[in-house]
């Protein structure tokens, strides 16, 4: 059983997945990346991450393809990046299940900020599922 959040990181541009990398383990963090989408795939399904973390614009298998391949798996909370400031994207990564969307350039401290916000909430969410599960086996 892992102590730390472990965060998937999905982008292309190796100095941002560098930073990120370093700032999420700062906070405290496992952190495994991908620089592209079919990595991020991979990276998914063989380390079973709390949160990604995944930048719309990669190539091979851009964002909206690793969080359709997410979503068929997971509710792990998805944070999708863009550089791109279009509505249509947000409304896209919203409605294919995404937990919140942010614009590049970010905001570091912001970013950190929504992760710990969404491990906690969903920390707490699976605490509730475990005590409702073990209500049921044992009748308590």
């Amino acid at each position: 059983m892992r102590k730390s959040p472990l965060i998937l990181v999905a982008d292309d541009e190796e100095p941002l997945l560098r930073l990120l990398k370093v700032s999420l383990g700062l906070e405290g963090y496992d952190v495994v990346t991908a620089s592209n989408g079919e990595k991020a795939v991979q990276a998914f399904e063989g380390s079973d991450p709390d949160l990604a973390i995944l930048d719309i614009g990669m190539p091979v298998v851009d964002g909206f393809g690793v969080l359709k391949a997410i979503r068929e798996q997971s509710t792990i909370p998805v944070i999708m990046l863009t550089a791109m400031d279009e509505s249509s994207h947000l409304e896209r990564a919203l409605a294919g299940g995404a937990d919140d969307f942010m614009t590049k350039p970010f905001d570091r401290i912001e970013l950190m900020a929504r992760v710990r916000a969404k491990l906690r909430r969903n920390g707490s969410h699976h605490r509730k599922q475990l005590a409702e599960s073990r209500s049921r086996t044992t009748g308590h």
